[in-house]
């Protein structure tokens, strides 16, 4: 058993949450650095020059506002979660470690590295997450040509 402790998916849930953020921390101060751009922005006898400029600090803001979006709706999300709650099957919230490592099953990918140990968030949505989906402790799933067995659930 890797699960050296009872806190393990408390430490996972953590790092999780430091990561998300740093995330929105990271793309706040970027639309902050973006408005005071936009405020010295000024037009210049090149018209196209200064619209281009305005077009690019527009693509920047809107890359930065669904960033801080998804990093916030993550911190939701974990929010929801109970790291004290056992799972009996794969599932969203659920910790497992697999042949190939631990995942978190959540919407939101992630990878960290906590106490060493990399744990990589995975959504039931996607391609592993769907083959998993629902498998129990010790049951086997294949996919992509490989058998990948749930050695742990927390």
């Amino acid at each position: 058993m890797d699960n050296r402790d009872g806190n393990w998916k408390q430490e996972v849930f953590d790092a999780f949450r430091k990561v998300l953020a740093a995330k929105a921390s990271s793309a706040a101060s970027e639309l902050e650095s973006i408005a005071a751009a936009c405020e010295n922005e000024t037009k210049s006898s090149a018209g196209d020059k200064y619209e281009t400029a305005r077009e690019m600090l527009s693509q920047a803001r809107t890359m930065q506002l669904r960033l801080l979006e998804e990093a916030k709706l993550a911190l939701d999300w974990l929010g929801r979660q109970d790291p004290q709650a056992t799972h009996g099957k794969v599932a969203a919230g659920a910790l497992a470690r697999l042949d190939d490592g631990w995942i978190l099953v959540s919407p939101f990918p992630v990878q960290l590295d906590v106490d060493g140990r990399m744990v990589r968030s995975l959504s039931l949505a996607s391609p592993l997450g769907r083959a998993l989906k629902g498998a129990a402790l010790g049951e086997a799933r294949t996919f992509r040509d490989r058998v990948i067995e749930v050695l742990e659930l927390v």
